[in-house]
């Protein structure tokens, strides 16, 4: 795409939501409650990249991306009374990639000549999982023998850039090249519940409760082996949180007999990379990295 003297916007914008829930009988009286499974497994690109050409005007290169994943199990929403529960599992894995660039392709090298420059790659992404082992009765009170086992597992795994690589850059041009990953909200990311309501419960013989969230997220933002030699301001930012919760709780009255193990497992992580990584001398206006 080529520009000259006029303002040029591309932008990508990708809205993905899966969901899946299972969901077993309001009122439930018997011996053996087998499966309750969800799985979510999504996997996300949002890309908006510009290789021509442009002068004396405004470009804008845009990767907009909203990613939302769920699973829920809800064994029960009722009178719950159950002799041998087996397994309910919630997990839903996402994995996204947001891309936005000015960069060679096909050895054919941007040219940029006094332009206002805007490289933003910007998401929200978060994954849930969760799992209620039903209204274990609500406000009628019921018991639970034997349940084996309870899991959420949220896994969340981003990778998101916003680069100016392989180009040429003159005149009064400047740059701007952010990058930012669930900035609006700190607590925006992976979480993992189970966890009954309020009411009469009862848990005899209960094994493990597991909630594990884990999110990992890298964020970059940079300039590489691109020939600047511009007047105007070259601004690198990555802005962002990777976020992780999980929790296992049940309702207010709880009475137990051999109750099991709860295990709750939270991890963040990330990388979060501002940088000009310049093959030859650089000359710019203002540098603000």
């Amino acid at each position: 795409a080529d520009g000259q003297n006029a303002a040029a916007n591309l932008v990508a914008k990708g809205y993905y939501v899966s969901k899946a829930n299972t969901a077993n009988l309001s009122l439930l009286s018997g011996i053996s409650l087998g499966l309750a499974l969800s799985y979510v497994n999504e996997e996300t690109e949002t890309g908006a990249i510009f290789f021509g050409e442009s002068t004396k005007g405004a470009l804008s290169v845009q990767a907009l991306a909203n990613v939302n994943s769920e699973a829920s199990a809800t064994p029960s929403s009722g009178v719950f009374e159950v002799a041998s529960a087996k397994t309910n599992i919630a997990q839903a894995v996402q994995k996204s990639k947001i891309e936005a660039a000015v960069k060679a392709v096909d050895n054919d090298q941007p040219h940029i000549t006094d332009t206002t420059l805007d490289v933003k790659a910007s998401s929200t992404v978060s994954v849930n999982a969760k799992v209620i082992p039903g209204n274990i009765a609500g406000s009628v009170g019921g018991s639970v023998v034997g349940m084996t086992l309870n899991t959420a597992t949220a896994k969340l795994e981003a990778t998101q850039s916003a680069h100016v690589s392989d180009a040429v850059l003159r005149g009064n041009t400047s740059a701007n090249i952010v990058s930012e990953m669930n900035n609006a909200n700190n607590k925006t990311g992976a979480t993992a519940s189970v966890a009954g309501n309020a009411g009469s419960v009862s848990l005899i013989s209960n094994s493990p409760n597991v909630a594990t969230a884990t999110s990992d997220a890298k964020v970059y933002a940079f300039m590489s082996g691109t020939d600047a030699e511009i007047t105007g301001a070259l601004t690198v930012a990555t802005k962002g949180n990777s976020y992780a919760k999980s929790d296992v709780q049940f309702g207010t009255n709880v009475s137990a007999g051999h109750v099991g193990i709860n295990v709750v497992y939270a991890n963040a992580k990330g990388e979060y990379q501002a940088y000009v990584n310049a093959t030859k001398d650089i000359s710019v206006g203002k540098l603000a990295v």
